[in-house]
């Protein structure tokens, strides 16, 4: 397992585990989240049996971020699927200049591809980065 020392912004973090499946496909990842928080800082006294101070909907300190290997292989093959449906649209925008019917529905659905490639992606990494 790798860990590497993450920060609070968790795009900051999900930058950072997409970049490492890109290098390192396969290997595990840990990121570390820094303790002093802006959550962390507001309940530092909590007493047992008085109720959280909230900076959001939900009180979670999350200390660390856990992604198995076979999360960063998915990871990478949302990627590369996601960035290939990307291309394969814009070159056909370009080259397509007046597209026939069969031609104007393979359009469509790489542009299908790509928009739920996105929302994959964005799925993928908010639900391990935000807690």
């Amino acid at each position: 397992m790798k860990i590497i020392q993450g920060s609070q912004n968790p795009v900051a973090n999900a930058a950072v585990m997409l970049v490492n499946a890109v290098m390192a496909p396969g290997v595990s990842l840990g990121v570390t989240i820094p303790s002093d928080s802006p959550m962390a800082r507001a309940n530092k006294n909590h007493q047992p049996g008085q109720p959280w101070r909230t900076l959001d909907a939900k009180p979670n300190i999350q200390s660390s971020i856990l992604a198995s290997s076979v999360f960063m292989w998915v990871l990478l093959i949302v990627t590369i699927l996601t960035v290939m449906a990307g291309i394969a649209y814009v070159v056909m925008a370009v080259y397509w200049t007046i597209p026939t019917a069969m031609q104007q529905t393979a359009f469509d659905r790489v542009g299908n591809i790509f928009t739920l490639g996105f929302g994959a992606l964005v799925g993928l990494l908010g639900g391990k980065t935000i807690r």
